[in-house]
């Protein structure tokens, strides 16, 4: 899939996989993502198996004023939270 840059907001960007992304990226809201949703520990940046989501991904969409909609998912709980991230609830 192509992915189709906003020239306004992203300077550049790529598809990577999920463990690539660990090994070099340390952005912290999608980290958290991959917590809670895909049980990747992210202090070792590994998962306890092959990568299941934990959660139901919802489409939806948001729009900005003077632009248009654009799809955007939700998470809907699936499994209960492990401890850690009850904790973190």
């Amino acid at each position: 899939e192509r992915i189709q840059c906003d020239s306004e907001e992203i300077s550049d960007c790529c598809w990577m996989g999920v463990h690539e992304f660990l090994r070099t990226q340390d952005h912290p809201l999608i980290t958290a993502v991959l917590e809670r949703c895909y049980s990747i520990d992210t202090e070792t940046r590994t998962a306890d198996g092959p990568l299941e989501p934990l959660v139901e991904m919802l489409e939806g969409a948001v729009q900005w004023p003077g632009r248009e909609p654009y799809p955007t998912y939700f998470a809907a709980a699936t499994q209960p939270p492990r401890a850690t991230e009850a904790k973190l609830l």
